[in-house]
């Protein structure tokens, strides 16, 4: 089983991974964004000129040429929305394998804190130690808030005379 650093390590290249493939993305629906607004202007244009022909009276072979162009323009916007789609379904896999990810090391860590928690030493001895070490820090944090306690209310008290509204300052 790898050890944490080398896990750290894995997470760190896979999320460099993912976050480059974003920008990837990024990039490529900005390219797709600039090329869809070139095909709009484009089909404005042609739109003028079949008007124009239109109102003219001609019907050409340029006319049949820019529908067809017109039609290819489309199946193309078609594609890149196809692409685009396929992206947002990649980003959507990236992000799902990401909260997989994400969700075993919860629960490797929840294991390994049950396992912790289940820990019963085999010597009645040791707890009691344990128990010993634990009330004498707890004696002393007691010792230690009642010196603060003292502390603060000899400050207070010093305060007090030069404070304009005493009332707000009851003392306890």
């Amino acid at each position: 089983m790898p050890d944490g650093g080398e896990h750290d390590q894995a997470q760190l290249a896979l999320d460099e991974r993912e976050r480059l493939a974003d920008e990837r993305e990024r990039q490529a629906d900005e390219r797709e964004a600039i090329a869809d607004e070139r095909e709009r202007r484009a089909d404005e244009r042609e739109q003028e000129l079949d008007e124009l022909a239109r109102q003219l009276g001609l019907r050409s072979a340029v006319h049949l040429h820019r529908s067809h162009q017109a039609i290819e323009r489309s199946r193309a916007m078609l594609d890149r929305s196809r692409d685009r789609l396929d992206r947002d379904q990649a980003a959507l896999e990236r992000d799902d394998a990401r909260a997989g990810r994400e969700q075993a090391e919860v629960d490797q860590a929840a294991a390994d804190a049950g396992r912790e928690l289940a820990y019963v030493p085999a010597d009645p001895g040791e707890l009691i130690e344990q128990t010993k070490a634990l009330r004498r820090r707890l004696w002393a944090v007691a010792a230690e808030l009642t010196t603060a306690e003292k502390e603060a209310a000899q400050i207070r008290d010093e305060l007090l005379p030069h404070d304009p509204e005493p009332e707000r300052h009851p003392v306890r």
